[in-house]
C-alpha cells in the first residue's frame, strides 16, 4: 500500500514534513518489538512506564518515566507544538489515554504514521510504538530518506538523567530488542 504526500503530511508531525521528497511513499507494517533501538532508547522508558503502571513501583517507574521527558525538554515538561502538553500531569494522562485508544482500536493508520529514518530507527511516535509493543500490536510505517535522529544512552547521561535510571533502561533494553 502506498500513501500520497499531501496525505502523509497530515499523519506525520509538521516537524518532519521538509523530510518528505517523494510524491508517494510505501505503507509497510512492522511488530513494535522491531522499533526498539539502541538509538531511541527513550522507547524502554516508555515501555516500563507502561508495564509498570499498576505494579508496587509505580513510583520509580512514574519517575523515571518523568525523568526522561525533562532531559527531552530541557529541564522542562512541554512538547513543542502542543500546548496540551504543559506539565508532569499531561504527559501522564495523555500517555495513559493514547495506550488505552491503543489496547482498545490497535494502531489505527488512519491517525498517524510512524516515520521511519533511512536506517530504519523510528522518528517519532515513541508513545504510539511503545504503546503497542506492550500491547502486541503492529505498526504501521514509512521510510523516509534522513538520517536517525540520536537518543542513546549518552544522550541521556549529558542530559542529566539519574545514572540508576539510566542503567536500569540499558538492562531492559538488552532483555527487550531483538538488536542488542
Amino acid at each position: 500500500m502506498y500513501i500520497k504526500k499531501n496525505k502523509l503530511k497530515k499523519l506525520i508531525e509538521p516537524f518532519l514534513h521538509h523530510f518528505i521528497d517523494k510524491e508517494s511513499y510505501e505503507i509497510f507494517e512492522l511488530d513494535a518489538k522491531d522499533l526498539i533501538s539502541y538509538n531511541r532508547l527513550d522507547l524502554i522508558y516508555k515501555i516500563l512506564f507502561l508495564k509498570g503502571i499498576n505494579k508496587h513501583n509505580k513510583d520509580y517507574i512514574t519517575n523515571s518515566y518523568l525523568e526522561h521527558i525533562r532531559a527531552f525538554n530541557f529541564g522542562k515538561y512541554f512538547e513543542f507544538g502542543n500546548p496540551n502538553k504543559s506539565s508532569k500531569n499531561d504527559f501522564l494522562k495523555a500517555f495513559e489515554d493514547l495506550d488505552e485508544s491503543i489496547n482498545i482500536n490497535g494502531f489505527d493508520e488512519n491517525l498517524s504514521i510512524i516515520p521511519l529514518s533511512s536506517d530504519g530507527s523510528i522518528l517519532n511516535g515513541s508513545h504510539r510504538v511503545a504503546s503497542c509493543f506492550v500491547r502486541n500490536k503492529k505498526v504501521k510505517c514509512i521510510k523516509l530518506s534522513c538520517n536517525p535522529f540520536m537518543y542513546d544512552y549518552n544522550f541521556f547521561l549529558n542530559h542529566l538523567v539519574n545514572q540508576n535510571w539510566l542503567e536500569d533502561i540499558i538492562l531492559n533494553y538488552i532483555s527487550e530488542s531483538n538488536n542488542s
